[in-house]
């Protein structure tokens, strides 16, 4: 599909036609943008657009629905130089055309430490809920499992 185009891929999900996955340009060391294209690469399209964020994961529900994880509403940002060391990434979804909305708020509640990084997620059966892993990371790093029920 992609090839000999530099930097580094990841895929998230597939339907017969599409396929869903993020892509970071020119060997940089942070997961750029969420992306869709047709299987045969065609039809190449950013569904995140947000330069110098981390955004990954994406998958879409069984209704359209995109969620994906991002560091777009933390300090975070690529161009400072700063590492994954320093991450914190929240669920975010997005309706096809519309803007993205902030599901959860763990580094909000948390404070500036321990961080907060949501990962690995899956759709329910008819996209009203979403389970996902959470990890805590501090001195005394743990994780869990979460659920969101979407209206």
């Amino acid at each position: 599909l992609f090839q000999d185009q530099g930097g580094f891929y990841e895929s998230h999900a597939m339907s017969e036609d599409r396929l869903w996955f993020s892509h970071t340009a020119d060997g940089a060391y942070y997961v750029d943008d969420c992306f869709t294209a047709a299987l045969d690469g065609s039809g190449l399209e950013n569904l995140t657009n947000s330069p110098s964020t981390w955004d990954e994961h994406c998958h879409p529900s069984p209704q359209g629905t995109l969620a994906f994880n991002s560091s777009r509403s933390q300090d975070w940002d690529a161009g400072d130089g700063d590492l994954a060391t320093s991450l914190r990434l929240e669920v975010w979804v997005q309706q096809e055309g519309g803007q993205p909305e902030q599901l959860t708020r763990y580094n909000d509640e948390a404070g500036r430490r321990p961080r907060v990084v949501t990962s690995d997620f899956a759709w329910g059966p008819n996209g009203e809920l979403l389970a996902y892993r959470v990890e805590i990371r501090g001195r005394d790093w743990s994780q869990a499992l979460d659920r969101i029920e979407l209206e």
